[in-house]
């Protein structure tokens, strides 16, 4: 490991360093949740700057595995601060719950730390373990007011639909190592634009990959657990959802088919043009007849997810540039 690997990876670095201290925090000292409070906030903050620093840079680290600087740093400080405005959220709203822990902030930061290995994943292997870190938090700070039956409902359907839908992609990223012998997203780009000796086994893990992501950034028809989900969890847990997590799948969905792209571009345009136009109109008519504010936002959210995808549609600059703005503000609203 160079010094400028080091540096440059910081993000990931210093994000992991903050969850695992938080932990330590929380056994050692007693009482600790205001402690623990401020220095998830300031860890938060520190990532975020350490990963603004970044984005002008451009590159790989450790033997390809992670992408460093670029658009994976904007993402970063895009899950930073909606984890902040959470944690910040987060406190008088469980202290009116009567439901506050010290762990609540710990899970938070180990879930950033899952985002941010996913934006900056350059291996499906990499990739496939920050996929399951952001989910296996999601499912803990789904069911968080254990107490609550709505809550743990929540959490079991999330876990449930989420473990099948990890096998899809999982399944997924298997076949697309069988038909160009490598998990490295840049080689595997390269592969498919020469000959395939197994082309229907990239076809179909081109098929199931798009539908695992699909289901974690909650695309038509794999959005069925948005609402059920985002009603029963704590209401700053579906926010950070719905907002932290959609982006984390964007940023894995970005490099995914930009590499993919060139084995068979118009079907697979025309895949997301199609899975993006019915997420929009499902999700937006659906949404009218809601009487539940939480469940209106849930199909609100799903539509959101629908004009996302259409700056992979594009598979350009411009997409993507906007998928970046349009996440941001998302966050914001």
């Amino acid at each position: 490991m160079t010094t400028n690997e080091f540096l440059l990876s910081a993000p990931v670095l210093l994000i992991s360093f903050f969850a695992i201290s938080a932990i330590l925090l929380d056994a050692l000292i007693k009482y600790s949740t205001r402690v623990t409070f401020i220095y998830t906030t300031v860890g938060l903050l520190i990532t975020a700057i350490a990963a603004a620093v970044t984005i002008p840079t451009k590159g790989y680290a450790y033997a390809n595995m992670i992408t460093v600087g670029g658009y994976a740093a904007f993402f970063d400080v895009i899950f930073c601060i909606a984890a902040l405005l959470t944690v910040i959220a987060a406190r008088p709203y469980l202290e009116s719950q009567d439901f506050e822990h010290d762990e609540f902030y710990s899970l938070v930061l180990f879930c950033v730390g899952g985002m941010i290995l996913i934006s900056h994943a350059a291996n499906m292997l990499v990739l496939f373990i920050g996929v399951e870190v952001m989910s296996v938090l999601f499912y803990v700070l789904a069911g968080y007011f254990r107490s609550t039956v709505r809550s743990v409902e929540a959490a079991l359907k999330y876990f449930l639909l989420g473990a099948f839908s990890t096998g899809f992609m999982l399944y997924g990223m298997a076949l697309l190592y069988g038909s160009t012998g490598t998990l490295n997203i840049a080689e595997i780009n390269t592969a498919v634009q020469g000959t395939i000796e197994f082309p229907l086994l990239l076809v179909i893990g081109i098929g199931l990959l798009i539908i695992g992501l699909s289901f974690k950034i909650a695309a038509f028809p794999f959005h069925q657990w948005v609402p059920d989900v985002y009603e029963g969890a704590p209401t700053v847990v579906t926010g950070f959802m719905s907002t932290a997590g959609k982006a984390a799948a964007l940023s894995a969905f970005i490099p995914i088919i930009t590499a993919l792209m060139p084995a068979n571009q118009y079907k697979i345009q025309m895949l997301l043009a199609l899975i993006a136009g019915a997420t929009m109109l499902v999700g937006n008519i659906t949404a009218i007849s809601q009487s539940n504010v939480k469940r209106m936002l849930a199909y609100s959210s799903i539509a959101h997810a629908g004009y996302l995808m259409m700056g992979l549609v594009a598979n350009n600059t411009q997409g993507w540039s906007g998928m970046l703005y349009y996440s941001a503000a998302y966050m914001f609203m």
